[in-house]
């Protein structure tokens, strides 16, 4: 089991703590747990640089997400060029790490999850470019504009809610996160934290070379 956020943030504290007097108010706790968000989103970003992809348990698994239906009154939605009389069916998502492409998503589709209920994420032109074409028209796709889904060829007229395995730019937007319960998952808990004291340590002005001292982190760790 690894650490919660609250407990990153008070083994960071603990490692500054002769650098930083405790009424610093640029390093109050919530400056620290966004601190720590940031900098697990670089550990992420190069985990998959490394490995080309992530574990599972990196991503949320969300088994309700909501489909809603919209009509249009304008000719253009989030760039999606549509009629006047037209509608389309959308999803607004948790805000997902980016900088790591289409890897920010490992599955949205049916809520029976397997590959062949898996909807097709494509580009915004290949989503324009396969509306009425014959041989994909029946295939559920998706596209991403920001952080909303848009669908096109859905499995039935009355489909109003998907299954997402989503990676997150901030852990704490689950719906299920406790900050003093949930495990914030990282790639190694002693990169992260030595991430952000290095961070405090260069804004109070104090050289680097002290992390190099066995107080901070037992260099023998790897986790």
């Amino acid at each position: 089991m690894g650490k919660t956020i609250h407990q990153l943030r008070d083994s960071i504290k603990e490692k500054v703590s002769k650098f930083v007097v405790s009424d610093d108010n640029r390093f109050d706790n919530s400056w620290i747990e966004d601190e720590i968000v940031s900098k697990n989103c670089s550990l992420l970003r190069e985990e998959i640089k490394v490995n080309r992809e992530l574990h599972d348990r990196y991503y949320i698994t969300y088994d309700n997400i909501a489909i809603t239906r919209e009509e249009v009154s304008s000719s253009s939605v989030a760039g999606i060029t549509v009629s006047s009389d037209d509608y389309v069916y959308k999803s607004n998502l948790p805000s997902l790490l980016d900088g790591i492409s289409w890897r920010n998503i490992k599955y949205l589709g049916g809520t029976d999850i397997n590959s062949n209920s898996a909807y097709t994420r494509k580009s915004l032109n290949g989503y324009m470019a396969l509306e009425g074409n014959k041989w994909t028209k029946d295939n559920t796709i998706y596209t991403m504009i920001g952080n909303t889904a848009f669908y096109k060829s859905l499995p039935t007229e009355g489909t109003r809610l998907a299954y997402g395995m989503l990676l997150l730019s901030d852990q704490r937007d689950d719906s299920n996160w406790d900050d003093e319960t949930s495990e914030f998952i990282t790639p190694s808990t002693n990169k992260l934290e030595l991430l952000v004291v290095k961070e405090i340590l260069s804004i109070v002005n104090v050289s680097p070379d002290v992390l190099n001292d066995a107080t901070f982190f037992n260099t023998t760790k790897t986790t």
